[in-house]
């Protein structure tokens, strides 16, 4: 009898501090609600503001979203969003950073899970059917006509590889029948997180950052008769919003520097082009500071380009002198740059 009434009390407990932490849930979201309803647009309703607020304290928990572009969604009048599809949060994402209310075309079969039809009804979604494919067209374009805010993945799918997959049609029919523009919008952070495929699977997976930054940016919006320019404009934008990332925000050379102090005598580099050497962090590293005094000593130009053949000089020049002689490394085609001296 003990033993059973320890293990009541021990399960009244659980349920004890399960009920606390849901109640203290309930009491944010209350919080958060109460502050966000007032600010809402004139536009959104009470329902909508209620999922949006839910979905907002849900990406604050587990990811920091920089947003940039969102001076380039109208304040009124019909536009199609489209962004691409990386993991299943996007709609998350781009609900709650949209001060207007959007209208998402979403997968018909929500319509049949209880849970899921009040959420899709409340947010207003578009339902599509492979066999009523014409019905959701047909609907979105209303709604864009009546001045409203519709969103569609144009890939059709979350991507497999990262990337932007080719685009379907859909968004083409919808934006001419509607005569709207198109506002292009792209995602980056997401593949690597738990609802992309990345890995090849959903879910199973451990998390590799926490909390994860989302970069999104909005581009400027254009007519409906530039379709055609659609999918290089969201790469673009994934370019841009790739570009934004912190681990990309340092100085190159300083990180390889850094990178080869930390090897030591480890191999860092293998040269093959005569007999095979090898070099340690160390050496490539003195090498470095012996061809950043060479640099010094010829000149003080900002940019240099360097042509060097091929080997352990090649790897050498570009990256570790950059940190230690203060010279930004030009590859490539340098013709028209003034400011560059080459050596």
């Amino acid at each position: 009898m003990p033993l059973l009434y320890s293990l009541a009390w021990f399960l009244l407990m659980i349920a004890a501090a399960v009920a606390a932490v849901v109640c203290l849930l309930l009491l944010v979201f209350l919080l958060a609600f109460a502050w966000r309803a007032p600010r809402r647009h004139r536009a959104m309703s009470l329902g909508y503001c209620a999922v949006q607020t839910g979905c907002w304290l849900f990406l604050k928990c587990f990811y920091r979203i920089r947003l940039k572009g969102l001076e380039n969604l109208p304040d009124q009048g019909g536009v199609l969003l489209i962004a691409n599809h990386v993991a299943y949060v996007d709609v998350l994402i781009v609900g709650v950073l949209s001060p207007r209310p959007v209208r998402f075309l979403s997968w018909e079969g929500f319509e049949r899970q209880r849970i899921m039809r009040f959420l899709t009804r409340t947010m207003g979604t578009i339902p599509v059917a492979e066999s009523k494919a014409k019905d959701a067209i047909q609907k979105s374009a209303e709604a864009l006509k009546a001045g409203e805010v519709v969103c569609i993945f144009p890939e059709g799918s979350l991507t497999r590889n990262g990337g932007i997959l080719p685009l379907r049609k859909g968004y083409e029919l919808i934006a001419r029948r509607a005569e709207c523009p198109i506002l292009p919008l792209a995602i980056d952070g997401m593949w690597g997180s738990l609802f992309s495929f990345s890995g090849g699977k959903f879910f199973w997976k451990m998390p590799k950052h926490y909390p994860r930054l989302v970069n999104v940016v909005i581009g400027q919006a254009y007519p409906s008769v530039e379709h055609a320019k659609t999918r290089l404009r969201l790469l673009e934008l994934a370019s841009e919003a790739f570009a934004r990332r912190d681990s990309l925000s340092g100085h190159l050379g300083r990180e390889v520097a850094e990178g080869l102090a930390k090897k030591g005598g480890a191999v860092a580099l293998v040269d093959r082009t005569s007999a095979r050497r090898e070099f340690g962090g160390a050496t490539l590293l003195a090498l470095s500071w012996a061809f950043a005094g060479e640099l010094k000593r010829r000149t003080n130009a900002k940019r240099v380009a360097i042509v060097l053949p091929p080997g352990v000089a090649a790897a050498v020049a570009p990256g570790e002198t950059a940190v230690v002689a203060d010279n930004e490394a030009v590859g490539g085609d340098v013709e028209g740059e003034e400011d560059t001296q080459r050596i």
